[in-house]
This record gives structure tokens, C-alpha cells and sequence, in this order.
């Protein structure tokens, strides 16, 4: 809470915003922003690419993790999200 010289009182909220590090590679493309502001969720597109499918290990992980078993994951520095199979 703070108040202005007019004596109005604010609300200041700040936001810690995270990077996005869009992966890349053959076979796939990955669509989304590269940045998410703490407690927004994150929404993106894996689309496989004509000629190719998804093999039996196929998957998706975030920092090193399948986002489905993350949880309420905390991260410091940047989301780098992943596909394999």
C-alpha cells in the first residue's frame, strides 16, 4: 500500500516475469510466448509436422520435467520447455 502526494491511497503489484526458450528441431513446430508472468498459466501448441508422427516415447517436458507431474514448480530462472519422441 502506498499513497500519493494527492493522499489517494495505491496498490503496487509487481510481477516477476519468466523467459519462455522455445525449443526447436525437425518434425515439429512449437508455438507460444516467450515470456509468463508468476502464477499465469502458460499456454503453447506442439503441431507435428506432415511426414512424421509421434513415436510410442514421445513427450514433452519443462525444465527436464512432464509438466502433468510439475505440481505448483517454482522456477528462477527460465522455462525451457522440450519435446522428444
Amino acid at each position: 500500500m502506498a499513497v500519493d502526494v494527492a493522499g489517494n491511497r495505491i496498490t503496487v503489484s509487481v510481477y516477476r516475469t519468466y523467459t519462455v526458450t522455445p525449443p526447436t528441431g525437425t518434425g515439429f513446430t512449437f508455438t507460444g510466448e516467450t515470456t509468463v508472468r508468476h502464477g499465469q498459466d502458460y499456454r503453447f501448441r506442439v503441431d507435428i509436422a506432415p511426414g512424421y508422427s509421434k513415436l510410442p516415447d514421445y513427450s514433452l517436458l519443462v525444465n527436464g520435467q512432464t509438466p502433468g507431474g510439475m505440481g505448483d514448480a517454482d522456477f528462477d530462472e527460465c522455462l525451457i520447455p522440450s519435446v522428444e519422441g
